[in-house]
């Protein structure tokens, strides 16, 4: 059985974000990680182990 569990990623919340005159947006992180996992979805990647363990599936796999 494999477990499959959706993710997303998101904006760091220390990251900060410039727009230049052309509308262009970038970003810069100090932690250098401008993106990071959902917080929320953490949950689901956990929950998707304790399935492997508990369950015996033979795969994780984390979809954006």
């Amino acid at each position: 059985m494999k477990v499959v569990v959706l993710t997303k990623q998101t904006p760091s919340t220390t990251a900060v974000f410039t727009v230049d005159s052309a509308g262009n947006v970038s970003w810069d992180d100090p932690g250098g990680k401008p993106n990071v996992v959902n917080p929320w979805d953490e949950y689901t990647i956990e929950e998707g182990i304790r399935l492997k363990e508990n369950h015996g599936a033979t795969d994780v796999i984390a979809m954006t």
